[in-house]
């Protein structure tokens, strides 16, 4: 919090490297991140929309109208729901029965992912083996889910935590399913969830960044020191390679860690 206006630490995974972005929940911050990364590609949706591009989330509404505007498609994370059904599963029948589903979509998650392992799939193979699984395995199953949910739906007062569980599922839906249609978007944003655990434990330790610029650069130390997490190398020796390099005039893109790790 800086002044009256709360700010936050956006995390964006993509590409073997995460970015965080300090600023506030309002949706302009995701068009302000869009509008960066856009330029950096060098796409632009409107004129080129080239091949889908999918941004994976939690059910925050704000990201809706950026991505969209953007034309990227929006899939919606399992993780979420599936930790509803499972604190539900306890008193309630049907939630039982739709946390089964649910982690039977995760089954099939684990069968694709062991025979990418035993066969050492690339990129478009692991993506064609994946898909292979949904559209055979996990598609009968969101059919099922799909059903069940406006099965039970009635039965549940909204305001009661089974009646806000099962209007949360069905309001998500449509994104829900998107994984299932592709073999290159996960079911769940569990790896963002993972880039955010360092952030809690440092609020914990330091609870305030003392300024905007300060967040601001917490903000690009949190993204260099998890990318070079991500890629198994040591974040010392990254920093003296990039520092350096930012010192002989390279250009900054190319001395990311995922590159560092490359070369």
């Amino acid at each position: 919090m800086y002044g009256s206006v709360i700010r936050y630490l956006w995390a964006w995974h993509a590409s073997g490297q995460v970015s965080f972005h300090y600023g506030t929940r309002a949706g302009d911050e995701i068009r302000t991140v869009l509008t960066r990364a856009a330029a950096a590609l060098g796409w632009d949706a409107t004129a080129d929309p080239g091949p889908p591009r999918y941004a994976l989330t939690d059910g925050y509404a704000a990201y809706d109208r950026p991505l969209a505007d953007a034309g990227i498609i929006h899939a919606g994370c399992w993780a979420h729901i599936r930790r509803d059904f499972k604190h539900l599963a306890g008193p309630f029948t049907h939630a039982r029965e739709l946390f089964a589903a649910i982690t039977a979509l995760y089954r099939y998650e684990r069968a694709a992912a062991k025979v990418i392992e035993k066969g050492n799939l690339q990129t478009a193979d692991a993506d064609a083996c994946r898909l292979r699984y949904r559209l055979e395995r996990a598609q009968p199953t969101l059919d099922l889910i799909a059903d069940l949910v406006e099965r039970y739906r009635p039965l549940y007062k909204p305001r009661g935590p089974m009646g806000e569980a099962l209007t949360t599922i069905h309001n998500q839906f449509p994104k829900l399913r998107i994984y299932a249609t592709t073999g290159c978007v996960p079911i769940d944003n569990n790896t963002v969830e993972r880039d955010m655990r360092r952030v809690a434990v440092g609020r914990k330790n330091f609870l305030f960044v003392g300024s905007e610029d300060a967040g601001n650069w917490c903000a690009t130390l949190y993204s260099l020191i998890e990318s070079c997490r991500i890629s198994s190398i040591d974040v010392r020796t990254y920093l003296r390679h990039a520092v350096a390099g930012l010192h002989a005039g390279q250009d900054p893109a190319a001395l990311t860690p995922v590159r560092a790790k490359a070369d």
